[in-house]
């Protein structure tokens, strides 16, 4: 058996696998966050190679799509797992009741643990020790004493506007996916380590980006990006947990200068759920739930405000010091 350990916060996810084969997609995702095994406690996830059963797919229908490459999917939930069908290429199973998983990937198709897959085994491990994944960027606090969450819908501008920050003295933790944990003081917050992917307008508005940018996009125009080549970028340390200190929600585009200001609470928290939960043909699931309680704890915590992007990413970063200052 060959074993894999990542540290989801305080906490680790111990991984082993039946084939060598499987574990390279898992450490790319989230290679920054791996330590050392043998150090670590048992298994609790484990992978195999074979051919998976696709006839045992009784259960509530909860969700189902196209993966972004890769086939179609079902979610579903049984009385005691959260299954996650990918046509004939990957089962995937989560243990409700004691937060252990089990995957069947099909010879050829471990790629598909490094995308939507692999975040939802993740996910589902972090669910079990009360952390929750969110569709957010994460920042650290100029001067290092917190983290910010930047909340959006996909394609509102998060990745632009955090890189942004991140060449104005902000740091940056991740551009896309943030968890929600325990932490002193009430909640903490930590980043996926994965490279921000680059959209040809975001590399337009942001020409210091180029460094760390090949000529190679693909059909969506999007590439990812290279932090380690550019400079003059802040970056956190992999992993890094810090409380939360404020949540930002990216609203339009404005006429003339970056603008920061206070918002409601519960207008945020409704845009916030909107973008993260799944509603099912009952409603929301539990494991929706559980986030939405992690998601409500945090704007209860933290103040909340709306940040308006101006004709100059340049003004950004003083407009949203300048907005958190009116705390």
């Amino acid at each position: 058996m060959h074993r894999l350990c990542f540290a989801l916060g305080a906490e680790s996810w111990v991984v082993e696998g039946s084939d060598a084969c499987l574990l390279p997609p898992l450490r790319a995702l989230l290679g920054g966050l791996e330590r050392d095994p043998a150090a670590a406690a048992p298994p609790t996830w484990r992978l195999e190679l074979g051919r998976p059963d696709i006839t045992g797919t009784q259960g509530l229908v909860l969700h189902e799509g196209q993966m972004e490459t890769g086939p179609p999917f079902r979610l579903f939930e049984t009385t005691d797992a959260l299954v996650l069908l990918c046509g004939s290429e990957l089962r995937i199973e989560a243990n409700r009741a004691d937060g252990t998983g089990w995957a069947m990937v099909a010879p050829g198709s471990e790629r598909l643990l490094m995308g939507q897959a692999g975040v939802f085994m993740m996910s589902a491990a972090l669910d079990s020790v009360g952390q929750q994944l969110v569709h957010a960027a994460a920042l650290v606090r100029p001067g290092g004493t917190g983290a910010i969450l930047l909340a959006a819908p996909s394609g509102a501008g998060k990745t632009t506007t955090a890189l942004a920050l991140a060449q104005q003295g902000f740091g940056l933790m991740s551009d896309d996916g943030a968890v929600l944990c325990p932490g002193a003081g009430g909640v903490g917050v930590w980043g996926l380590p994965r490279r921000p992917k680059v959209h040809r307008a975001t590399a337009a508005l942001l020409p210091s980006l180029e460094p760390g940018l090949g000529s190679d996009w693909d059909a969506a125009g999007e590439q990812p990006l290279d932090l380690a080549r550019l400079s003059g970028l802040g970056v956190a340390p992999p992993g890094l947990v810090l409380p939360l200190e404020a949540l930002i929600w990216l609203a339009g585009r404005r006429a003339g200068a970056a603008r920061c200001a206070p918002m409601a609470r519960d207008v945020f928290l409704s845009g916030f759920a909107a973008d993260n939960l799944n509603r099912g043909t009952t409603g929301v699931p539990q494991h929706h739930l559980r986030r939405f309680v992690a998601m409500s704890r945090a704007v209860g915590h933290a103040p909340t405000y709306e940040l308006r992007v101006g004709d100059d990413l340049a003004d950004v970063g003083e407009a949203l010091r300048r907005g958190l200052a009116q705390a």
